[in-house]
């Protein structure tokens, strides 16, 4: 039994006539009347009686026009859900992002994806930017937001430029030097740092140029990847981090961003990074949106 057969069943069940029937399924008589026989062979019983006026349903016919109504509706929900897949507008998207990044934007740009595309439900992973480049590449994620460069096993990866982003000095609000606009890493040589873990495995060589233009090194009392903590030792221990400014605003209240004077601070790139054959970035949408929100 094909899916032919059900649809041909059900036209001359609503037209109960093999004339009219066959104009609209675009094809003749005795090929219509072939494929109900078909399927009579197929189910075993009587669908339809036939006589000099036209057609008529048997009982078996009317119970079986209800499911073949059903699965004639099923099978076009099924079609309509993968072609809505393969254009990235249904479905399940699994969503790396760098740990910089979280904060408004990210919050804005999820929810107008979601005003755009309702039936697509959005999974949001927070890892470094190495790590999310080597899930995309293993397929775990399907697409990513990151800092670059990126692995070397992540160089087919398609991508495209977000933003430039720079690294800044995060310290208290009550620290001697929030209040000013910008600063050079040097006047932070007596702080205490702590870092991100993401920050430091993404930027190893960018902090490394940065401290060495600064002429200092950092004492590091810790690395974490939580954000309480981080807060916690920022606003209330008095300590300070580099962050980055991949979004506009800083993620938590308690400390502040300022800008740094020194030249390796500068333009580092962010990038929207996913597989050239996965289907979600055939939608333009979700490229157009994260270039709008973070630019």
């Amino acid at each position: 039994m094909e899916i032919r057969h059900m649809r041909y069943f059900v036209v001359l069940a609503e037209q109960l006539n093999f004339r009219k029937a066959a104009e609209q399924l675009f094809v003749t008589q005795p090929h219509v009347s072939r494929q109900i026989k078909e399927l009579e062979n197929e189910v075993g019983v009587p669908l339809l009686t036939r006589n000099t006026r036209g057609v008529a349903l048997t009982e078996a016919g009317e119970s079986f026009l209800h499911h073949a109504r059903k699965l004639l509706s099923d099978v076009q929900i099924a079609f309509d859900d993968m072609s809505n897949m393969a254009r990235g507008t249904a479905g399940r998207v699994k969503f790396g992002t760098a740990i910089d990044f979280v904060g408004s934007e990210l919050s804005e740009m999820l929810r107008q994806y979601h005003d755009l595309h309702p039936q697509v439900f959005i999974q949001t992973h927070i890892d470094t930017s190495s790590n999310l480049a080597l899930q995309v590449v293993r397929r775990e994620l399907d697409v990513a937001l990151v800092f670059t460069p990126l692995p070397v096993e992540a160089r087919f990866l398609e991508s495209i430029n977000i933003l430039p982003t720079q690294l800044v000095a995060l310290v208290s609000n009550s620290h001697r030097f929030s209040s000013r606009k910008r600063i050079s890493l040097y006047d932070l040589r007596d702080d205490i740092f702590v870092l991100w873990s993401g920050t430091k495995a993404t930027f190893g060589s960018h902090l490394d140029q940065l401290f060495r233009e600064a002429g200092f090194r950092p004492k590091l009392l810790h690395e974490t990847n939580s954000s309480t903590l981080m807060k916690d030792l920022i606003s209330e221990r008095g300590f300070v981090s580099i962050g980055t400014t991949a979004t506009k605003h800083p993620p938590h209240d308690g400390y502040c961003r300022i800008s740094l004077k020194e030249k390796s601070a500068k333009a580092i790139p962010a990038s929207l990074v996913w597989s050239q054959d996965n289907p979600f970035l055939k939608n333009i949408d979700f490229l157009q949106i994260v270039r709008s929100v973070f630019a």
